[in-house]
């Protein structure tokens, strides 16, 4: 579970910048910056997902 979620967070730390200035390109940049904040929904819902019961 760490190794996962240290790869996916690596893997967000080197492509959102790009991901940013590619969508800045037709956007204007809150709007880029709004659509990077979307991509962590995938993420919350699949942490709350495989949380242990309590």
């Amino acid at each position: 579970m760490v190794a996962r979620v240290t790869t996916v967070s690596y893997g967000g730390f080197i492509v959102s910048p790009l991901f940013v200035v590619t969508l800045h390109r037709w956007m204007t940049l809150p709007a880029a910056l709004a659509c990077l904040g979307l991509l962590v929904v995938p993420l919350l819902a699949a942490a709350v997902l495989m949380r242990p019961a309590e």
